[in-house]
């Protein structure tokens, strides 16, 4: 750093690395190639304009010999043909030139060494060597044509005048484009950099802890220019900020004033603590005893806590092992009831078994024992024993427990509860109908199983209510009536189970779904079929189970998600 002629602070910046300087060299750089491109563009158009030149050049002096040379040509006069040729050569490119009559015979050839060029000349390359040119020659008289005049030019003359022509174009396209940056590097120092470099020392030399007036900074010509509002916004920018200082400075005294009075206020209110440091160790050996005997609730108050956490787990143990008893109560009930039913599944296929066992003597007597007898036998004993193997397969499978939800035919499954239970409500007269009339029908999502545990818990209670009806004489000697309609509403299956076994009277039959609550005789009914069937549906199976009367009996409603 050094310091300025104003007094200013004068950073000094590295000429590489100034404005003005990077302006100028890119002002350079672009003027070169600019300058290179133009000087080619307008070399490449005087090359041109140069081919032209030749051939016209060409075309005039062969154009003012062209009558004599004609004349030569139709006296086939070599001598008339070798003066009219001498003046050609006049043209210093010219080195060859030979007439010919309209026979191709030739009248004459004359030629003389090219000149000798510089070899820089010809590197240039932008002629070759030599050109021929051919003119046909007229006489006045005649309209055919009477010979041919053959000329050739040696060219690397004119490329020679041509070269010296580009290189001086290059050359002063250079030094133009030089000079220019020069200037433009002058410009730039003076009308950029400069003014930058002042503004720089201008900020440089305030003082923001201490300021002091100093005098405006103005640069010279740039009054109403860019770095002209820069330099007027700075002043601005400086002058607020001393405003700001010497505001700073009267709260700084505000500050202290408060500050002595806050220390006079601090050594009464120190005195004031010490007064009320001493009544404050009385309370506190009031409070340590009220804290002891707090202490001493606590104590209490905890042993209760735990205690009561024991009583609530064994009262949580407690129901939950109610509920599995229920559950297996439940479970023990329909299996009763589903023993039941293959008792009578098996009635009647043991009595067909023991009536052909007892004809086989008979017919062994009556000398009808034979072969065909034998096989007719064994057929319809095994079709009776293969029934009630079904019978106990469709009993385990039942009773299986589902692990995971699936995908299950609804109508499927119902139909495989009402074949365990067809002897027992045939033998009731209870008629079972199932609408529609399909096999693989209305699939939804969740456990088979314990689904046909739901529909085997309302049939069971159906049955129940027509035998009772009947009992009570309500229903006489008609046939039991259970219908199971299947249906589908947008994703939902609805499955509607009804009975002619009489209605449930409305004050209870809101309750017919809580455990332990049975409208049956003691011993008939343990109250949990319903209560366990609506917790599978709506609990397991995210679905909706609900009851209520029609006309001559109660309708059960499922509903469950396809999904």
């Amino acid at each position: 750093m050094d310091t300025h002629k104003d007094g200013f602070l004068k950073m000094t910046i590295k000429r590489q690395d100034r404005i003005s300087y990077r302006q100028a060299r890119s002002t350079l750089i672009l003027a070169v190639i600019l300058g290179l491109i133009m000087s080619g563009v307008q070399i490449v158009f005087d090359f041109i304009r140069e081919e032209k030149s030749i051939d016209e050049t060409v075309a005039q002096v062969v154009g003012v010999m062209r009558s004599a040379a004609s004349q030569a040509a139709w006296n086939l006069s070599e001598k008339d043909a070798a003066n009219s040729v001498r003046g050609l050569f006049q043209y210093a490119p010219i080195t060859e030139v030979s007439i010919n009559d309209e026979f191709g015979k030739e009248l004459v050839l004359q030629s003389r060494e090219p000149a000798d060029v510089p070899t820089s000349s010809r590197f240039f390359g932008f002629f070759e060597r030599e050109k021929k040119y051919r003119f046909d020659l007229h006489h006045p008289r005649a309209r055919q044509s009477v010979g041919v005049i053959h000329v050739t030019i040696d060219k690397q003359l004119v490329a020679m005048n041509f070269v010296h022509r580009a290189q001086l174009v290059i050359i002063s396209g250079l030094i133009r484009n030089i000079l220019l940056s020069m200037g433009l590097l002058f410009l730039f120092f003076h009308t950029l950099t400069r003014p930058l470099q002042k503004i720089a020392d201008r900020l440089r030399v305030v003082d923001f802890h201490h300021p002091e007036p100093i005098d405006p900074l103005k640069l010279k010509g740039h009054e109403k220019d860019e770095l002209g509002e820069i330099s007027r916004e700075i002043e601005v920018l400086i002058k607020d900020v001393r405003i700001n200082l010497q505001k700073r400075e009267l709260v700084e005294k505000k500050l202290q004033k408060a500050y002595d009075k806050l220390e006079v206020r601090v050594e009464e209110r120190t005195k004031e603590l010490a007064l009320a440091n001493q009544e404050l160790k009385q309370e506190i050996g009031v409070r340590k005893r009220l804290e002891d005997e707090l202490r001493e609730k606590t104590k209490q108050l905890e042993h209760i806590n735990v205690t009561l956490e024991q009583r609530v787990r064994d009262e949580i143990s407690e129901r939950r092992q109610k509920e599995q008893l229920l559950i297996q109560q439940s479970k023990l009930a329909a299996m009763g009831e589903m023993i039941g039913a293959i008792a009578h599944q098996w009635r009647q296929p043991l009595n067909a078994l023991g009536i052909m066992i007892q004809d086989i003597l008979d017919a062994y007597d009556y000398k009808e024992l034979d072969k065909k007898y034998l096989v007719n036998t064994v057929r319809e004993s095994m079709d009776q024993i293969q029934f009630m193997s079904r019978t106990i397969d469709d009993f385990r499978n039942f009773y299986r427990i589902s692990k995971n939800k699936e995908n299950f035919s609804t109508i499927k499954e119902i139909r495989s509860v009402i074949s365990l239970q067809e002897a027992q409500l045939n033998y009731s007269r209870i008629d079972v109908s199932i609408t529609p009339d399909l096999f693989d029908s209305f699939t939804v999502n969740g456990y088979p199983n314990e689904f046909k545990q739901v529909i085997l818990n309302i049939i069971n209670n159906a049955q129940s209510a027509i035998l009772g009806a009947r009992k009570e004489g309500l229903l006489g000697n008609e046939e039991g009536e259970i219908l199971i309609a299947v249906s589908q509403r947008e994703e939902i299956v609805i499955i509607t189970l009804s009975n002619n076994g009489g209605c449930i009277p409305d004050k209870i039959i809101d309750r017919i779904f809580e455990p332990y609550f049975t409208t049956k005789e003691t011993g008939e009914g343990t109250g949990i079929g319903l209560y366990m069937s609506k917790t599978i549906i709506e609990k397991n199976m995210d679905g909706k189970l609900y009851a209520g009367n029609i006309e001559d009996g109660v309708t059960f409603t499922i509903e469950l998600s396809v999904n």
